[in-house]
Order: C-alpha cells, then sequence, then structure tokens
C-alpha cells in the first residue's frame, strides 16, 4: 500500500472509487443526468492524426440521448472526428475529485452549414455566454455540428 510522507494527508478516499459502465440513459443517476443537462463547460477530447489526444474546452447539450458541440467547419477537432471517431467528453468534478463524469462514445459531423442559435436548446443555454464574449453573432461560423452518441460511462456517483 502506498502510505503518505510524513506530515501529507491521504486525500485518495474523498475522491472515491471510479466507476466504468456502459452508457445507459435508463441507467442515469439523478446527479449525472443534472449534470449532463446543466454543466456550462466540458473537455471534448479528439484524437489528432499523430494519435495524441487533444482535449478542447467546448459548450454542449444533451437531448436525453445524445450530445451536440459546435465547432467551426475548419477546426482540426473535426478532422479528427472524421479520422478518430471515438472521443470522451469529461464534464468538471466538484474540485475534490468527486462528482466526476466523463462520457466515452463516437463522434459524427450530423450537420454542416447550420446556425447554432437554431438549436433552441442549445442558444437558450448559452446566450448570456455568447452575448457576454462577444459572440453572439460570430457563433454563426461555428456552423459544424458534432453528435456525440454515448457507449460508455465512467463516474465517481454512485450508480
Amino acid at each position: 500500500s502506498m502510505i503518505p510522507p510524513e506530515g501529507e494527508f491521504d486525500f485518495r478516499w474523498l475522491a472515491g472509487q471510479v466507476t466504468e459502465k456502459s452508457f445507459s440513459v435508463a441507467d442515469l443517476s439523478p446527479g449525472i443526468a443534472k449534470k449532463l443537462k446543466h454543466d456550462r463547460y466540458a473537455w471534448l477530447t479528439t484524437v489528432a492524426p499523430t494519435g495524441i489526444p487533444v482535449p478542447m474546452l467546448v459548450w454542449f447539450r444533451f437531448d436525453g440521448t445524445s450530445l451536440a458541440v459546435y465547432s467551426h467547419p475548419r477546426a482540426s477537432r473535426v478532422t479528427h472526428v472524421f479520422e478518430h471517431p471515438e472521443v470522451s467528453l469529461h464534464l468538471d468534478s466538484d474540485g475534490m475529485g468527486s462528482g466526476l463524469v466523463v462520457i466515452g462514445g463516437k463522434a459524427a459531423v450530423t450537420a454542416e452549414g447550420v446556425d447554432p442559435r437554431a438549436d433552441k436548446e442549445f442558444w437558450a443555454k448559452y446566450h448570456v455566454e455568447a452575448h457576454a464574449v462577444g459572440l453572439n453573432e460570430a457563433i454563426a461560423s461555428f456552423s459544424a455540428q458534432i453528435t456525440i452518441t454515448p457507449t460508455t460511462l465512467w463516474t465517481t456517483y454512485v450508480i
């Protein structure tokens, strides 16, 4: 067993155990469902042609089945998805190693030339942030919709 150095506290017990299971909407705990619906930011990790994982901070929408992310059509993440559709989406934890939710899944570019503002749920969730950072009009250039179909869930929530 690993014993922490003298005078240091062992925080490992706070984080709890990470459970990995097949993703099923029917099995989502209320806490996980709430995070998927309401969390503001997530790290989308795609795989570059070099094989290196590349995390990018994204806005996302969960519709109860799949996740949608909007991107500039020439962004590297779009190329990555075409070449390596396996991705992960990592939500914020509580900062203490608990409340961890990571979704693994298959991504595909499901629409091109769309305006994210036409996605009513997405725009309702992010219009305040978009306005605050001056993206009200420019967000129209994020015209490629990437849809992630979840396959795997990693979490510290009790499931």
